[in-house]
């Protein structure tokens, strides 16, 4: 197993050194797959790791603006209604053509509030796990329309993504961390990926991570 390769399996930040001089000789005379023996080395490992100040209190702040928007987007949402409202003005629902075109302006309206409602959200979902192993995994979204408000004291881990950026306050910015080329192509590893997340639970003790981390 490389350097590379338990640094993504196992979410661990080590120096190459500690890697060459003590972890790799463990594995080399042990009997588990790389897999399983990233699995091991993170339950052993089980100290509690503050979380990076820096991408910490970035995903903070992206939680605040996203509260933030909440009233403008309701101010938006307002004037779409009303404009909706006055279309229909337009229009008898008791006229069977009509109806079809009120149907038409119906399904507008939910698409048109949606979209309000994403745009703001800017494909972002979010994944807190606090002390006590208890997460909350949230869309930007959803925290603008209100559905959701992350508590924001506590916080043992958090990741951040949208359709341009990841990073955690394990090893930070995660944009490049599983990429892996094939045929002279640039393609995400994504069993390493999966495999990365799935450490995270365990090493912060979620439901599910206590749960697998018997296995």
């Amino acid at each position: 197993m490389m350097y590379q390769e338990f640094t993504k399996l196992t979410g661990l930040e080590v120096s190459y050194d500690e890697y060459t001089n003590t972890i790799e000789p463990k594995y080399m005379t042990s009997t588990l797959d790389k897999q399983d023996f990233c699995k091991r080395y993170i339950n052993i490992n089980t100290t509690n790791v503050k979380p990076l100040a820096k991408e910490l209190k970035e995903i903070k702040e992206a939680i605040k603006d996203f509260k933030g928007n909440r009233s403008f987007a309701k101010r938006e949402e307002k004037k779409i209604l009303e404009n909706h409202k006055e279309k229909l003005k337009d229009y008898d629902s008791q006229n069977w053509v009509d109806r079809n075109f009120i149907n038409t302006l119906e399904k507008k309206l939910q698409s048109d509030i949606y979209n309000l409602y994403e745009m703001f959200g800017n494909d972002t979902t979010i994944q807190i796990i606090y002390n006590d192993g208890t997460e909350c995994n949230v869309t930007g979204t959803e925290i603008v329309t209100g559905e959701i408000t992350p508590k924001l004291q506590q916080i043992a881990y958090a990741s951040y993504q949208d359709g341009y950026t990841i990073y955690d306050t394990l090893s930070g910015n995660l944009d490049t961390k599983w990429d892996i080329e094939i045929e002279g192509e640039k393609e995400t590893d994504w069993d390493a990926r999966d495999e990365y997340f799935n450490q995270v639970e365990i090493r912060f003790g979620t439901k599910w991570g206590v749960k697998h981390k018997a296995n």
